[in-house]
């Protein structure tokens, strides 16, 4: 017989292992967007779409540079349900292509300063 704690631990894997198949499965079916990283900006304070971001079918998720520096994160309600596997899958699987080289002093803000 199951005690409580036991069936409370097999329904947290059976959730957890359900929460990643649905991920992998989003996943599989996703494709590159051009978006904004907030690293490049106009002299007027808008965003370049500067990076090519893999996005999982169905959800946008992605960190972003705000204007004051400051790191957040972008999402529609989807993304904001898979955020940890969309962050893991963009650092380790899917990697993010940059357009410029962050390095340009062409593309410094504060390069004519």
């Amino acid at each position: 017989m199951l005690t409580p704690w036991r069936r409370g631990m097999m329904m947290i894997g059976a959730l957890v292992a359900l929460y990643v198949t649905a991920y992998i499965g989003l996943s599989c079916t996703g494709g590159y967007v051009f978006t904004q990283s907030g690293e490049v900006r106009y002299a007027f304070g808008w965003s370049v779409s500067d990076i090519q971001l893999w996005q999982p079918r169905f959800l946008f998720c992605q960190r972003f540079r705000q204007i004051d520096g400051s790191w957040t994160i972008r999402a529609n309600t989807l993304g904001y349900v898979f955020t940890p596997l969309v962050l893991l899958d963009q650092a380790f699987w899917h990697k993010t292509v940059r357009l410029f080289d962050p390095g340009d002093p062409a593309l410094d803000r504060k390069a004519g300063k």
